[in-house]
């Protein structure tokens, strides 16, 4: 697939399974495919999750963002390998073992 970066949702769901509610990738701004990606996600204030996580204060929640980077670097592994004509795809996370969160911080 011959990709121009930046690139939109569009691409992102070509080259990824997911689907709404659940692509935490807005767009791709660059990829060297297999080596590195930089994407961004376009988050909704109005978000049902944010009544609860926190009302008043609204967090997006770390599995969240962990899910998001896991989109990520599956569109950089998948862009050089694309998906089985079946629509399986071979990319998948088996753990994250290194992710910490160090402080909260408000947004102003």
């Amino acid at each position: 697939m011959d990709i121009e970066y930046p690139c939109g949702k569009d691409v992102v769901e070509a080259v990824l399974p997911h689907r709404d509610p659940f692509c935490w990738v807005s767009r791709i701004v660059a990829c060297e495919p297999g080596v590195e990606v930089t994407a961004e996600l376009d988050v909704d204030p109005e978000l049902a999750l944010f009544a609860g996580h926190f009302p008043g204060h609204p967090v997006l929640p770390g599995v969240i963002i962990m899910e998001a980077l896991a989109q990520a670097a599956s569109f950089c592994i998948l862009v050089e390998e694309p998906r089985a004509p079946s629509g399986s795809s071979p990319a998948s996370t088996a753990r994250s073992s290194a992710a910490r969160w160090s402080r909260a911080r408000r947004s102003r």
